[in-house]
C-alpha cells in the first residue's frame, strides 16, 4: 500500500447564486465528493443524479444552492411573515432581511422545497417559481434575484471545498444551522492501494507510521473477510485525508462564515482549522471582494 501526505487545503469557493444550469453542476460536484465520483461526470449527468436523489429522499447535497427572493408588495411581505408565525421550524432553514421597504429571503433548494410543501396558504404566491424544484425553479420572475451583487451580503452564501483530515471535518460540522455539507463518505470509498494522509507536521507521525499501515491492512483483511465497509471503517486512522463541501451564508457575528473565521481562528482554536480559516478569508476575498474576517 502505497501512502502519501498532503496537506490542509482550500481548495476552491463558489458564490451562489448562480446562473441555474450552472447550479444543478455545482450541486452535482459537492455531491459526487461523498462517492469520489467525480470521473462520473459527464454531459447530463447533473440531472441523473439528482433525479437520483430526489428519488431516495437524499435532499441534504441540495442545499449546497442558493435562491434568494426580492419582495416588494407589501401584501407579499406580511403573507412572509404570516408563514414565519405558522411555521417556526420550516421558516428557520431560511434568513431575510428587510431594507428600503424590501424584504430579501434567502435559502438552499432543500429549504425552498421543504417551505412549499407545508402548502401554507400564506405561500400561494410564490408556487409558481418553485413548481419543477430541485430540477428548475423560474428565473423570469422578477422576485427572483440573479446577481450576487443585488443581494445582501450578509445572504450571500458561499460554498467552500477543504481537502483535510477526519478530526477537522469532525470541527467543520458543528457549525450549524444554515449550514450544509458534503464530505467524503468511508461507507462509500474504498481505502486500498494509495491512501492519503493530511497533516502538516507529517515528520512527527514517523514513529507512528507502521501502527497507521497496519490499521490499513487490517482494515482490507477486514473487507476479504467479507464485513461491510460500514463495520471496517472503524479503524481507519483519525489522519485519513478527507475532501469536505462546506456551504454557509456570509452571516455577520453571529452566524455564518463572518461567525466561523472569528471563532476558529481564535488563540484557541485548533492550528489546522485555524489555517483553514485564513485561506478561506483569502480565496473568497480575491473571488469576490467579500472580507469574511470584518464583522
Amino acid at each position: 500500500m502505497d501512502i502519501k501526505w498532503v496537506l490542509h487545503r482550500c481548495e476552491e469557493v463558489m458564490a451562489l447564486p448562480i446562473e441555474q444550469a450552472n447550479a444543478l453542476k455545482w450541486i452535482e460536484a459537492c455531491g459526487r465528493i461523498a462517492y469520489r465520483s467525480e470521473d462520473k461526470i459527464g454531459p447530463g449527468s447533473d440531472k441523473k443524479l439528482i433525479n437520483m436523489l430526489h428519488k431516495l429522499g437524499h435532499w441534504s447535497v441540495f442545499g449546497h444552492s442558493n435562491i434568494t427572493l426580492r419582495l416588494k408588495s407589501a401584501l407579499e411581505i406580511s403573507n412572509w411573515k404570516g408563514f414565519i408565525y405558522r411555521n417556526p421550524h420550516e421558516s428557520s432553514f431560511h434568513r431575510w432581511i428587510e431594507r428600503d421597504g424590501e424584504l430579501f429571503i434567502n435559502g438552499n433548494f432543500t429549504a425552498w422545497m421543504k417551505t412549499m410543501l407545508t402548502k401554507d396558504r400564506y405561500l400561494n404566491f410564490l408556487q409558481p417559481i418553485f413548481k419543477s424544484l430541485p430540477f428548475e425553479y423560474d428565473t423570469n420572475d422578477p422576485r427572483v434575484v440573479s446577481s450576487i451583487k443585488d443581494i445582501p451580503e450578509q445572504l450571500i452564501r458561499v460554498t467552500c471545498i477543504y481537502t483535510t483530515n477526519r478530526l477537522i471535518t469532525h470541527e467543520l460540522v458543528r457549525h450549524r444551522p444554515v449550514a450544509d455539507y458534503t464530505q467524503e463518505s468511508t461507507r462509500y470509498c474504498i481505502y486500498r492501494d494509495e491512501v492519503h494522509l493530511c497533516e502538516h507536521n507529517a515528520s512527527a507521525f514517523e514513529n507512528a507510521m507502521p501502527h497507521i499501515e497496519d490499521a490499513f491492512n487490517e482494515y482490507n483483511k477486514l473487507l476479504k473477510s467479507g464485513l461491510s465497509r460500514e463495520y471496517a471503517r472503524g479503524v481507519l486512522p483519525h489522519l485519513l485525508a478527507a475532501k469536505i463541501a462546506v456551504t454557509h451564508d456570509i452571516g455577520n457575528e453571529k452566524y455564518g462564515w463572518k461567525y466561523i473565521y472569528k471563532l476558529r481562528t481564535s488563540k484557541g482554536a485548533a492550528p489546522q482549522i485555524r489555517d483553514l480559516m485564513y485561506q478561506t478569508k483569502d480565496k473568497i476575498k480575491h473571488e469576490y471582494g467579500i472580507d469574511i474576517a470584518e464583522g
